[in-house]
C-alpha cells in the first residue's frame, strides 16, 4: 500500500468485516451481532509527484562524510509538489543523483515532513560518483562550475534511499526528472604559483600557491602540498 500511494495516481481500498450493533427498540436495545459489510473506496495518491522536482538556491559548501572528504557537499532546495491528502513525516531520505546514465551522488534529505501541496526541503546534494575518474562524472563537475548550462538530471530510488523497510519499495522504483543551471565561474582559479625547492627533489613534494574567486568572496590564498609525478 504504501508503494501505491507514493507512485500511483490512485489506490483502491476494501474495507471488509463484520460489525456489531444494537437495535433500540421501544421494548429495549436488541443485539444484533455479524453483520456483514464490505466497502470499497479510493485513496488519491502521491503519482511519483508528477515524476518532476525543481532544484534551487544550490551553492558549494565544502567537502563531507566520516572522515571529512568523501564527498563534495551542495546545500540546495527541492520543491516538490504533493497532489494527494496523504502527509508523511520521515528522516533520512537519500536519493540517487543520475547524469548521463551516470550515478554522480546522492539527494540527501535529512527531515521530510510532506504535506498536500507545494514543499520546499532543505537538502544537500553529495557529489560522489562510483568511479572518481569516470569521465562523464568530471564533465557534470566541470560544466556545473565553469558553464551556466541547464543540466538535465534524473533522481532515481534504489533499496538504500530510506531506513525504514516499509517505505522502500515505494522509493525504490521513484523516479523524478529535473535539472541544475551551472554555477558558471568559469575563472574559480585566477593564479596557479609552483615553488620547488631542493627538498623537493628528494621528497617528492612541490608547495602549490594558488589565489580562488568566488561569488561570495573577493579572493582567497590557499597553501598546500602535492606530489610531482614523473621525473
Amino acid at each position: 500500500m504504501f508503494a501505491g500511494v507514493t507512485l500511483l495516481d490512485d489506490v483502491n481500498l476494501t474495507l471488509k468485516g463484520t460489525a456489531n450493533v444494537s437495535a433500540r427498540t421501544t421494548v429495549g436495545d436488541i443485539p444484533i451481532s455479524r453483520i456483514p459489510f464490505e466497502v470499497t473506496s479510493d485513496l488519491k495518491g502521491l503519482n511519483s509527484f508528477g515524476h518532476t522536482t525543481s532544484l534551487s538556491n544550490i551553492s558549494v559548501k565544502g567537502s563531507g562524510g566520516s572522515g571529512g572528504s568523501d564527498f563534495i557537499v551542495s546545500p540546495l532546495t527541492t520543491t516538490l509538489e504533493n497532489l494527494s491528502n496523504v502527509s508523511l513525516d520521515t528522516i533520512e531520505i537519500s536519493l540517487p543523483v543520475i547524469f548521463k546514465d551516470v550515478t554522480i551522488g546522492r539527494a540527501a534529505i535529512s527531515s521530510f515532513d510532506l504535506k498536500p501541496g507545494d514543499n520546499s526541503f532543505a537538502t544537500e546534494f553529495h557529489y560522489r560518483p562510483n568511479n572518481a575518474n569516470d569521465t562523464t562524472a568530471q564533465s557534470f563537475l566541470t560544466q556545473f562550475i565553469q558553464t551556466g548550462n541547464k543540466l538535465d538530471l534524473l533522481i532515481h530510488g534504489d533499496r538504500d534511499s530510506s531506513p525504514f523497510p516499509s517505505l522502500t519499495t515505494g522509493l525504490a522504483n521513484l523516479e523524478l526528472t529535473t535539472n541544475l543551471n551551472g554555477l558558471n565561474r568559469p575563472e574559480i582559479i585566477t593564479h596557479i604559483h609552483v615553488i620547488i625547492t631542493l627538498e623537493s627533489l628528494t621528497t617528492n613534494l612541490v608547495l602549490v600557491d594558488f589565489d580562488a574567486s568566488g561569488p561570495r568572496v573577493n579572493v582567497v590564498r590557499y597553501m598546500l602540498y602535492d606530489y610531482i609525478s614523473g621525473p
